[in-house]
C-alpha cells in the first residue's frame, strides 16, 4: 500500500511528534508499505533555515528507505502569533502544490497540529480521490484559544473552519488518549476512532538500566527537564522552585530544550542570580540522553486547563524507559496512569511550593524513588514500546483503507 504520510514537522526537527511519527513511518515501512512523508524544510525550533534549504520550493530525500519530500516554509522563532500564522500557511499552500505531483497514494494521514496540515490534506484527499486518516495529537484552536493565545475573534472563527474542514474530510481519526478520542466522538459522531498511544523509542539496554544504581547515589540530587519550552509548559514553576532553593545545595535543576519562553526566563535567572539551575538549549537526542541518565528525577509540567487531562506526553513515557521516577504536573490520564503503576508522584501547575515539596519527599526517599523508576521502566516495555505502537498503527490503518 502506498502511503502519504502529512506533517509539518517530522526529522531531524527535535519534538515529541516527530519522534512519533518516524517511529510510525518505519513501523510501516517494515511491513512492506511504500511510505512517502511530505514534511517542511527543518527550522523548528531554531527559526533558521540551513543553507541548503533556502529559496528551494521542494527537496527529495531518502531516510532509512522512507521517502521524505520537503517543501517550502517561511521560518520563524515563534514568539508571535502572526509570525506562527504566516509559518503555518506557507507550508499548508506548498505541500498542498508539491503535493499535487506526487504519485497517487492509496491513503494519506495527516497529522495535527497544526491543523493548517488538515486543510492541504483534505484539498490533496479530494483532487486524488483517496482516503485521509486524522492523526490527532492534540487539540487546537482549543488550546490557544484557553491559554489566552488566540484572542481575535476572525481568529477563532478561521482556527475552527480549519478544524471543521479538516475532519469533515476525514474518514477516520487515530488519537493519543481516551479524553482526545471522546472529543473527535463529539465532533464527528459518525466517523471511525482508533487510539494508538504516546510511547518511548529508547531501547532496552543495559546501560539504561544500570542506571538505577547510581540515582540518588550522590549528595546533590539532579532534577531535569527535557523539552519544548513554550507557552503550554510552566517552566516558571522550575525556576520558581530553583529561587525557593537557592541556599540548598543538594538540589541541581537543568532545562533541555528550547521555545518561546527560553529567553525570558534566562533573564530571570540573571536577575534573581539563581546559579543552581542551568538552561542548555536544544540538544541532540544522544547529548540529551546523557543528561537524562545523570539525573535523579524527572519533571513533566503542563499548564493546569481541562482540555490538558486528556494528554499523555511523550516525554512522559521516555521519561519512564530511562528509569527515572516522574514528578507530573498533569491532572487527568497521565496522573491515572503515574498512580495506578506508581511511576512517581503528582504536584499541582503552578504551585512551586508543592513542586519543591514533591523533589524533597524524593530526596528523603531514595528507595522508593528507585522503586518508582524501575516500575516505570517495565510499564513502558511491556505496554509502551514505540515499536508495538508502530505495528499497531500499521494495523489498524490497514484495516482502515480494507474497511471502507
Amino acid at each position: 500500500m502506498r502511503i502519504l504520510v502529512m506533517t509539518q514537522y517530522f526529522h531531524p526537527e527535535p519534538s515529541a511528534a516527530t519522534n512519533r511519527l518516524l517511529s510510525f513511518a518505519k513501523g510501516l515501512n517494515v511491513k512492506g508499505h511504500d511510505v512517502t512523508v511530505l514534511c517542511e524544510f527543518p527550522s523548528y525550533p531554531s527559526g533558521i533555515l540551513t543553507p541548503e534549504h533556502r529559496y528551494k520550493l521542494y527537496k527529495k530525500e531518502l531516510l532509512e528507505n522512507i521517502k521524505v519530500v520537503r517543501s517550502f516554509i517561511l521560518p520563524t522563532t515563534r514568539f508571535g502569533i502572526i509570525s506562527r500564522l504566516l509559518n503555518y500557511a506557507s507550508f499548508m499552500f506548498s505541500s498542498f502544490l508539491v503535493g499535487l505531483f506526487l504519485r497517487r497514494p492509496d491513503v494519506i494521514v495527516a497529522s495535527s497540529p497544526p491543523p493548517t496540515v488538515g486543510l492541504s490534506a483534505a484539498a490533496l484527499s479530494f483532487l486524488k480521490m483517496v482516503p485521509l486518516v486524522g492523526d490527532i495529537r492534540d487539540l487546537w484552536p482549543e488550546y490557544a484559544i484557553a491559554i489566552g493565545e488566540l484572542t481575535n475573534k476572525i481568529g477563532i472563527i478561521s482556527g475552527r473552519l480549519t478544524e471543521w474542514f479538516f475532519y469533515r474530510r476525514c474518514f477516520a481519526f487515530i488519537t493519543i488518549s481516551k479524553g482526545l478520542k471522546d472529543y473527535l466522538s463529539r465532533k464527528a459522531p459518525s466517523k471511525e476512532v482508533r487510539i494508538v498511544m504516546n510511547g518511548s523509542s529508547i531501547p532496552d539496554t543495559p546501560a539504561y538500566a544500570n542506571r538505577q544504581a547510581c540515582c540518588f547515589a550522590g549528595k546533590v540530587v539532579n532534577v531535569c527537564y527535557a523539552g519544548v519550552v513554550g507557552l503550554l509548559q510552566p517552566i516558571q514553576d522550575i525556576v520558581d522552585a530553583a529561587q525557593l532553593t537557592m541556599d540548598d545545595d543538594t538540589i541541581k535543576y537543568t532545562v533541555i530544550g528550547d521555545g518561546v519562553k527560553r529567553e525570558s526566563l534566562e533573564n530571570q535567572l540573571l536577575s534573581k542570580n539563581l546559579t543552581n539551575i542551568t538552561f542548555l538549549g536544544a540538544l541532540p537526542f544522544a547529548e540529551t540522553l546523557d543528561f537524562l541518565l545523570q539525573s535523579d528525577i524527572a519533571i513533566v509540567p503542563l499548564l493546569d486547563i481541562e482540555h490538558f487531562k486528556s494528554a499523555l506526553p511523550s516525554k512522559f513515557f521516555d521519561y519512564m524507559a530511562l528509569g527515572l521516577p516522574i514528578i507530573l504536573g498533569v491532572d487527568g490520564e497521565a496522573r491515572n496512569l503515574l498512580e495506578d503503576y506508581q511511576t512517581g508522584i503528582y504536584y499541582k501547575p503552578g504551585v512551586p511550593e508543592d513542586l519543591v515539596e514533591k523533589i524533597r519527599w524524593l530526596q528523603a526517599n531514595p528507595q522508593r524513588a528507585r522503586e518508582m523508576g524501575r516500575a516505570g521502566r517495565e510499564l513502558v516495555f511491556e505496554h509502551f514500546s514505540r515499536s508495538e505502537l508502530a505495528a499497531k498503527m500499521e494495523q489498524i490503518v490497514s484495516n482502515l483503507v480494507k474497511s471502507r
